[in-house]
Order: C-alpha cells, then sequence, then structure tokens
C-alpha cells in the first residue's frame, strides 16, 4: 500500500501531538503522520474532540470542519479516504485524526516491519523494537497501550518564549515557556482554527 508522508508538525503523528507542548496526544493531537518513529515533541495543538470553556480556560488550537475534506493537510492526495493515513473523520464540528486498522495499513517496502498499535488511545503505524539499534536514528522508547515497546524519537523537553506566538499557528506559549495554548480562535491560525477547551 502506498504511504503518503504527511509533513505538518502541528500534527506529528497519529500520535501526535501538535506543533508545542508536552506529550499527550491524540493529539494533543497532532499529528496524522505516518512515520514509523514519533516525537516526544508535542502535544498540544491538534485534533480532537471536548466540552467548551469559560473566560478562565485555557485551550488547544486545532482544526474544525463541516466535512471530513477540511480535515485534510494541503497537498495530501486522495483525502480524504477510507485508507489509512488519509482517513480523517469530522465529528461533532472537530476533526479527528487518522487512524490504522491493521498492521496491513502500516507495511510497506520502507517500513516491512511496522505495527498498527494503540498509543494514548489512538491507533498509528510504529516500528516495534527490543533495543535501540533496531530504531536508528530514533530510540526504543515508546511503549503502547499494551505495554509493548516501539521506537520513539528523542528529544529534549518542549520550550517556548513565554507570551510568544508558536508555530504553524498553534496558540501561545504559556508562563512556563513549556505549552502552547490559546484562549480564544482569535489565538490560532494557519491550518488550525479553533480553540478547544478540554
Amino acid at each position: 500500500m502506498r504511504r503518503i508522508q504527511l509533513i505538518l508538525t502541528a500534527w506529528v503523528a497519529v500520535f501526535g501531538f501538535g506543533a508545542c507542548g508536552e506529550d499527550s496526544s491524540g493529539t494533543g493531537g497532532g499529528g496524522g503522520g505516518t512515520t514509523s518513529t514519533t516525537s516526544s515533541e508535542g502535544g498540544h495543538g491538534g485534533m480532537g474532540t471536548g466540552g467548551t470553556g469559560g473566560t478562565d480556560s485555557v485551550g488547544d488550537c486545532t482544526r474544525s470542519c463541516t466535512t471530513a475534506a477540511d480535515c485534510c493537510p494541503p497537498g495530501v492526495p486522495d483525502c480524504p479516504s477510507d485508507q489509512y493515513p488519509a482517513n480523517y473523520t469530522c465529528t461533532g464540528g472537530l476533526c479527528g485524526p487518522p487512524t490504522c486498522q491493521s498492521h496491513e495499513d502500516c507495511v510497506s517496502p520502507e517500513t516491512p516491519t511496522d505495527q498498527c498499535v494503540a498509543y494514548n488511545g489512538l491507533k498509528g503505524c510504529v516500528t516495534p523494537c527490543t533495543m535501540d539499534s533496531d530504531c536508528t536514528p530514533a530510540k526504543c522508547i515508546g511503549t503502547d497501550d499494551m505495554g509493548n515497546k516501539f521506537c520513539k524519537a528523542d528529544l529534549p523537553p518542549f520550550m517556548c518564549e513565554p507570551g510568544v506566538a508558536c508555530t504553524n499557528g498553534s496558540g501561545t506559549c504559556n508562563a512556563e515557556g513549556n505549552d502552547c495554548v490559546c484562549y480564544d480562535d482569535s489565538d490560532c491560525g494557519g491550518f488550525f482554527n479553533h480553540c478547544l477547551f478540554q
């Protein structure tokens, strides 16, 4: 099956997870990528569902939608589709990330051993591992929801400059300098167009 590399850092992988913040997934969304390694950077910003917030609430920038086609990153061919990794969803006016359904969705000539696993409640493709040498250049530090190890990029904790706009329209850096947040839709820009309160 042909694999589509989604190049939006704000939606790291199915596990992803946003352009900013700590690893929270899913999303946090992030990411609807199909790479076999996942980033530890990311977290807030991305696709997901949630409630509404009040004036003191802090939200995450996400993508609102009318149809699944609204959720497709620019330039992704054959999107939306019923096939991973272009099977985005639009539920309740919010985009949902693509999810694999079986190992076959993940296997390609470049990724012959990849598997479809659940990670932080979302299913995505990963490279299973038992040691770091299985993962070059990533490391064998990811753990799926069943406790199995997979390759994951070993990145330093996310840091940003408090009060400064984060990349890719994913909000504004919080006071602690470790997450990108929003307070209303105007804080989000580009592909992300909605401030979602959890």
